[in-house]
């Protein structure tokens, strides 16, 4: 029987496995990591500080991928991350800040424009008024007309039930006409109720 290293050893030739045991002389290469500073103090790593690196904030405890947004270093280089992976990297652009002036400007012309309407806007707005008062005032007729349609309706109502039920019961004799009864002695109606009158005491 072999021993245990021999099985494993054989098992290793079959699969075409080699393990890193087997070969003593490779060396593993260690990859150093650029790290940067924030403008905030925040320290970041990548593997190297270029674009479509995977970059992160280094914290005590871990290293969590860097959110979406742009960031500035202390070197006042501009850093755009997505995704947790760095967009861009270069120098601050003056351009790109006299861009964005430029944006805020007229964004702000916008919003002074916006405070006051113009003429034509205010006759609109009053057009828009009147209708709606057409509106409202042909709804009011037609729940005016309504409530006269629903007053009508009570006072019909109230009459019929002002006016007293009267029970009106019918006579024996009436009744008996109706149901063709004959009243003889011998007939096969008073036979039948004479015999329930004995059945009843």
């Amino acid at each position: 029987m072999k021993n245990a290293q021999q099985m494993i050893n054989d098992i290793k030739n079959l699969l075409g496995i080699e393990l890193s045991e087997d070969k003593p002389n490779e060396t593993v290469e260690a990859v150093e990591l650029a790290t940067a500073k924030l403008e905030n103090g925040a320290v970041i790593e990548a593997e190297a500080m270029s674009e479509g690196n995977d970059v992160f904030i280094v914290t005590d405890d871990e290293k969590v991928p860097l959110p979406d947004g742009t960031y500035t270093l202390e070197s006042s280089e501009v850093l755009v991350a997505k995704d947790g992976k760095i967009v861009s990297i270069g120098e601050e652009k003056e351009e790109a800040s006299a861009e964005v002036e430029a944006e805020t400007d007229l964004e702000e012309e916008k919003k002074e424009d916006m405070r006051y309407a113009t003429k034509e806007e205010l006759a609109e707005v009053k057009k828009l008024v009147e209708e709606i008062k057409k509106m409202v005032e042909e709804k009011k007729e037609k729940m005016s007309k309504q409530e006269e349609e629903n007053a009508e309706l009570k006072e019909q109502l109230s009459e019929a039930a002002a006016k007293p039920i009267v029970h009106k019961p019918e006579s024996k004799t009436e009744l008996k006409k109706l149901l063709n009864i004959n009243t003889q002695k011998n007939s096969t109606y008073s036979r039948v109720l004479a015999n329930l009158e004995k059945f009843k005491n």
